[in-house]
C-alpha cells in the first residue's frame, strides 16, 4: 500500500458528543448552580432579609421562600441533566490522522491523559461523598440504636449523669446539658463530614463533566461520576428542603 493511499474509515467512529448531550450538560450545570445559590441564600437570608416588627410584607415573605424554590428547581435540573447525559453518546473523536501511524495515536493518548485522570478522580470522590451520606444518615443511627442509649437510658437524671462521668460529659460545664460518646462523635466528626459531602459531590461531578468535555477515553467512568455526584446533590437537597419546610431552618 502506498503512503498516499487513503484508508477507509468507519464513520461510526467519528462520532462526537452530539448537541443533545451538550444540552443535558448545560442543564446539569444550571441545576447545580441553582442548587448552590439556593443553599447559600438560605444561610445568608436572615442577614440579608431581616424581618423586624412592622417590616413583614408580602414581597419580603415571598422572597424569603425563594431558597426553597431554588433548591427544588436546581435539584430537579441536576437529576434530569444527569439522566440525559447518561443516555447520551460520549465518544472520543477519531480523525484520519489517528489511523496513519502509532505516533499520531500515541500523541492523542497523551492529550487525553489529564481528562482520563479527571474522570477517575471524579468517580472516586463522588463515590466517597455518596458513601459518607449513606453511612451517616442510615448506617450510623442503626449502629447507635444497637449500641444502646447508655447507663442512664432508663433514668435520665442529673444524679445519674454525674454518677457516670466516663460516659456523660457536661458541655459546656455548668450548662446542665450532657452529651454521650455517640453524640460527641457525631457532632465533632460526622457532622463536618456530612456538610462537606455536598461541595465534594459537586466538585466530583464538575470534574467528571470537565473530563467529558475534554473527550476523555473513559466516558463511561466520567458519566458514572456525574451520576453519583448528582445523586448525592439531589439527596442532600431533599434533606435541606425537608429541614426548611418542617421549620427547622428558622
Amino acid at each position: 500500500m502506498k503512503e498516499n493511499d487513503s484508508i477507509p474509515l468507519d464513520r461510526s467512529e467519528l462520532k462526537r458528543p452530539g448537541l443533545p448531550g451538550v444540552r443535558w450538560l448545560v442543564l446539569w450545570i444550571a441545576g447545580a448552580a441553582t442548587t448552590v445559590v439556593g443553599v447559600i441564600f438560605q444561610y445568608l437570608e436572615p442577614t440579608l432579609l431581616p424581618i423586624g416588627k412592622g417590616s413583614v410584607t408580602a414581597p419580603l415573605l415571598l422572597l424569603r421562600q425563594s431558597p426553597v424554590v431554588l433548591i427544588a428547581i436546581g435539584a430537579l435540573g441536576v437529576l434530569v441533566g444527569a439522566a440525559g447525559m447518561s443516555r447520551s453518546s460520549w465518544r472520543v473523536p477519531v480523525t484520519p490522522a489517528d489511523d496513519r501511524g502509532t505516533v499520531r495515536r500515541t500523541s492523542g493518548m497523551r492529550t487525553t491523559r489529564g481528562a482520563d485522570a479527571a474522570a477517575l478522580s471524579g468517580l472516586v470522590v463522588a463515590t466517597a461523598a455518596l458513601a459518607a451520606v449513606i453511612l451517616i444518615q442510615f448506617v450510623w443511627p442503626a449502629l447507635v440504636h444497637t449500641a444502646g442509649v447508655g447507663p442512664c437510658g432508663s433514668s435520665p437524671t442529673v444524679a445519674c449523669f454525674s454518677a457516670h462521668p466516663d460516659f456523660y460529659q457536661e458541655l459546656p460545664p455548668g450548662s446542665g446539658s450532657y452529651t454521650t460518646p455517640w453524640s460527641r462523635f457525631y457532632h465533632g466528626i460526622l457532622t463536618p463530614v456530612f456538610l462537606a459531602a455536598l461541595p465534594l459531590a459537586l466538585a466530583a461531578a464538575v470534574t467528571s463533566v470537565i473530563a467529558l468535555a475534554s473527550r476523555t477515553r473513559r466516558p463511561g467512568v466520567a458519566v458514572i461520576g456525574v451520576a453519583l455526584g448528582s445523586i448525592t446533590v439531589v439527596v442532600m437537597a431533599a434533606m435541606y428542603l425537608a429541614f426548611f419546610l418542617l421549620g427547622g431552618g428558622e
